[in-house]
């Protein structure tokens, strides 16, 4: 959120190009561009929902896009576990269970009011876990 992106719409052939854009909730807006080369180029943000983007050279739609935010943690906040009983003791001996375990450089867990505070945003060396980044990459490729 807040940030921009920058796009670049391949268009070989054309003199300019339109891009439709809709937000999430918002009213389509149309831009024309000017093919350089073989491409037009789009700066789009800051982004505060997601963003549907539509190519078009006036005869055909040919090139749809769907920018997605992830909402994700920043240095200072807060994660606060709220649920059920149940699930408050399971949390309880997880927490018993992995108590001997490597403490995180960018998180201070209060494992009694099940709070959790990020110090600074993780690097791959601080994840734990053998996760192949790869193949998440792949999977929302699709």
């Amino acid at each position: 959120r807040g940030d921009t992106a920058a796009l670049r719409v391949r268009a070989p052939g054309r003199k300019e190009i339109t891009v439709r854009q809709r937000a999430t909730g918002g009213a389509w807006r149309d831009t024309t561009l000017t093919v350089r080369g073989d491409a037009a180029a789009l700066r789009v943000g800051p982004l505060d929902a997601d963003l549907l983007l539509i190519a078009t050279d006036g005869r055909a739609e040919s090139d749809t896009l769907r920018l997605r935010l992830a909402e994700r943690s920043f240095v200072g906040d807060v994660i606060v576990g709220k649920g059920t009983d149940k699930l408050n003791e399971r949390f309880k001996v997880v927490l018993e269970q992995n108590k001997d375990q490597r403490k995180s450089e960018w998180l201070t867990l209060d494992a009694a009011n099940f709070k959790a505070t990020v110090k600074k945003m993780p690097e791959r060396s601080d994840i734990q876990m053998p996760i192949q980044e790869q193949l998440i990459v792949e999977l929302y490729s699709k």
